[in-house]
């Protein structure tokens, strides 16, 4: 697998391009390997906005983490995903996932269905294109008749899958460039994720040095622990769980007794949010993010990259995102 690295990733919620232009160029000045534009429902567009980051910036590697198969049709994301390597100068990572069926179904009214299948059509278009072959049909998912194309060729654009569960995690290892983990994952469910991936790309025959596995880590950077806001922190923490069906096996490979993933889901799907943030303890959260001092940081990337994970995504909050980069940046 390839060398460690160490990202950023800029979240929903900035006000303004002179923002997210000081943010990006901040973050390449601070010697970060990549930067990551995060999509929220409803929120500011990730590949509009990257597409201007890639003339803003001119070294740091531009990702998206994550993008689906369903609110962007398989063809239309392997035309962004070339364009934005043309526009980047081949820095560009495109970041896909399956989706939330919550957000997908319930929210947007879309139909969930097939996911993987989409998926896979999203990561052969992606090759496709960059390689000028898109020239016959395809009767996969929603895509029955492309075109040929016409000069969009370019060098190889990284597609890495994000996931929260094993299965997704399998799927990278067999048809992806690497894999990156969701929020919210404890150093011993990282490396259980790594393992089936790895597996899974080392029965496919593929090289394992080629991939790489990521993480997003949460941060939140205070002087001490005892000044961290742990109740902000569990309520994002029970929202996230209450929406997965992998939260189960995550809080038993990390040592916490499932029951709880069914207390704080039961809870969630009554409407109970307050209920359900209950359950989480403060050891839950220092489990499954980076909270506290610089050093217990840096302890928990350090504990990150012995579990095999070879890049880790920083993810602040907006209103600290300078002062953690600052922090943890290798220059």
């Amino acid at each position: 697998m390839t060398n460690f690295a160490c990202g950023i990733a800029i979240r929903a919620g900035w006000n303004s391009w002179e923002t997210l232009r000081r943010l990006a160029k901040f973050s390449e000045s601070r010697g970060f390997h990549s930067l990551w534009m995060t999509e929220d429902i409803f929120r500011e567009e990730a590949l509009a906005s990257l597409g201007a980051l890639a003339v803003a910036t001119n070294k740091i590697r531009l990702g998206v983490g994550v993008l689906n198969p369903f609110t962007r049709a398989p063809q239309l994301l392997g035309m962004a995903a070339v364009t934005l390597s043309r526009l980047s100068g081949g820095r560009f990572i495109l970041g896909l996932g399956r989706g939330d069926d919550v957000i997908i179904q319930k929210r947007l009214g879309l139909p969930f269905k097939k996911s993987f299948t989409l998926l896979r059509e999203c990561l052969m278009v992606a090759k496709d294109l960059q390689n000028e072959k898109l020239n016959k049909q395809r009767r996969i998912g929603r895509v029955s008749q492309i075109v040929d194309t016409d000069d969009l060729g370019v060098g190889h654009v990284p597609v890495w899958i994000g996931t929260g569960g094993t299965n997704g995690a399998i799927f990278a290892g067999k048809y992806s460039d690497g894999l990156i983990l969701n929020v919210y994952s404890s150093i011993s469910y990282a490396a259980y994720v790594r393992d089936q991936f790895l597996t899974a790309a080392k029965a496919k025959g593929r090289r394992t040095a080629d991939l790489t596995m990521a993480a997003f880590l949460p941060v939140f950077l205070s002087h001490s622990d005892n000044t961290t806001n742990y109740a902000t922190i569990k309520r994002s923490i029970a929202a996230w769980l209450g929406r997965f069906s992998y939260g189960e096996v995550l809080l038993e490979r990390s040592g916490v007794d499932k029951t709880i993933f069914r207390r704080i889901t039961h809870n969630i799907k009554r409407g109970r949010s307050d209920l359900a943030v209950e359950f989480i303890s403060n050891e839950i959260v220092r489990l499954l993010c980076a909270v506290g001092p610089r050093h217990d940081i840096e302890r928990r990337i350090e504990d990150l990259r012995v579990a095999g994970v070879n890049t880790v995504v920083l993810v602040p909050r907006l209103q600290s995102f300078r002062a953690i980069a600052r922090t943890l940046s290798t220059k």
